[in-house]
């Protein structure tokens, strides 16, 4: 089997529109990176299986349920499966993991 190692502060630049790119995938998890600029980010929506949602770089605020949560540098909250959420970038430079 190979190992790769991936910097994943290099696999994504910074451009106009915010990047949504797969590091991993098999059949049983999916990870990716998602890299936003300030003002950018996902509308309302869901996910169909439960995913864990960490700050690499800069800030996100988070709405799910109701609350509103300012997410920084590693910090990271789980997505339960259905519930509807949405994250826009506060910093200039913003990068994501999501597992699921």
């Amino acid at each position: 089997m190979n190992h790769t190692i991936i910097d994943i502060t290099e696999s994504l630049g910074y451009a106009d529109q915010k990047q949504i790119k797969p590091i991993f995938k098999n059949d049983n998890c999916t990870i990716l990176q998602l890299v936003f600029k300030k003002g950018q980010g996902l509308p309302e929506h869901t996910t169909p299986i439960d995913a864990l949602l960490q700050v690499i770089e800069g800030e996100c605020e988070l709405t799910m349920s109701g609350n509103t949560y300012l997410l920084k540098t590693n910090d990271a909250i789980v997505l339960p499966k259905e519930e509807i959420h949405e994250v826009w970038a506060k910093t200039m430079n913003t990068r994501l993991l999501l597992t699921r």
